[in-house]
């Protein structure tokens, strides 16, 4: 009797660890569509809503997803996770920049399997990413990583407040002080 307990128990970690994951794919990809809506509109109103299609929205949403799994990727591998005892702007500079760096070798990966895909050799497609994508690379990059930064400091001001601490202090109602 206790392996079918066990057995159930077992799946309903996995469930809710997967519901957790999906939970946090979706918060991720959520706000990173947000910046990057953010960032169209802004491009409308500088270059001229003509310079911006509808089809790129849909293409941030794209983005914003394939994005956000590397984020949850980068979590699942402990990117930027192994220094602790470090004051805490320190802690959200490391990870974030940690963070960073392994969004920008995945992007380097992307387009490196591009290139076998399309038959091109691998030392083409890496001059063209240093020829071509070079300034694109960093310019969205140094995005990427002002985005990170407020979501790696509220991930971590999470965790040093404890499980559902963060949810209480920026849910729950203020508690008025007593005067006496």
């Amino acid at each position: 009797m206790s392996n079918v307990t066990g057995n159930s128990d077992i799946k309903s970690n996995a469930g809710s660890r997967i519901i957790g994951e999906l939970s946090q794919l979706l918060i991720v990809s959520l706000y990173l569509y947000l910046v990057f809506v953010a960032l169209l509109l802004y491009t409308m109103s500088i270059a001229g809503a003509e310079h911006v299609s509808v089809g790129q929205f849909g293409y941030a949403a794209i983005k914003a997803l394939v994005l956000g799994k590397f984020v949850v990727m980068g979590h699942w591998f402990g990117v930027g996770e192994r220094r602790r005892s470090w004051p805490l702007i320190h802690t959200i500079l490391y990870r974030s920049l940690m963070l960073w760096l392994f969004l920008i070798a995945l992007w380097l990966l992307e387009h490196l399997v591009e290139a076998l895909v399309n038959e091109r050799s691998l030392m083409a497609a890496l001059a063209d990413v240093l020829n071509i994508y070079l300034y694109q690379m960093l310019t969205r990059s140094l995005l990427v990583l002002l985005m990170l930064l407020p979501y790696v400091a509220l991930r971590q001001v999470g965790r040093t407040m404890g499980p559902g601490g963060l949810q209480r202090m920026l849910f729950a109602a203020p508690v008025e002080p007593h005067t006496n």
